[in-house]
């Protein structure tokens, strides 16, 4: 899958799966100064029909740093998403994203 706005060298992924494929972990860093989507697709007979999506999320400016005035200046968050085998997700310009997905 990929937009029409597609820009490569912008998003990075890798996805690993449990032994027992009942957990997915997709990691995802968008290094572009633009918002991207990152597009997920499960495919496969072990694809669970329900579960549960979690998705971590930390991002920055190039310049932003944290400091003892302001600690969560760069801080994480989590959110959970609809499940679904074709997923998408937008990332900040300058985000790491951790998707989870737990079959329910």
């Amino acid at each position: 899958m990929r937009t029409d706005d597609w820009m490569p060298g912008t998003v990075d992924a890798i996805a690993t799966g449990s032994a027992d494929g009942r957990r997915f972990v997709i990691k995802a860093v968008n290094y572009g100064a633009e918002r991207n989507a990152l597009l997920v697709r499960f495919q496969g007979a072990g694809v669970p029909e329900k579960a549960v999506a979690t998705l971590h999320t930390i991002g920055a400016g190039l310049k932003d740093s944290a400091s003892i005035e302001h600690p969560d200046a760069i801080a994480s968050v989590t959110r959970t998403l609809n499940y679904a085998k074709d997923l998408t997700v937008d990332l900040d310009p300058y985000t790491v994203a951790v998707l989870e997905i737990r079959a329910a």
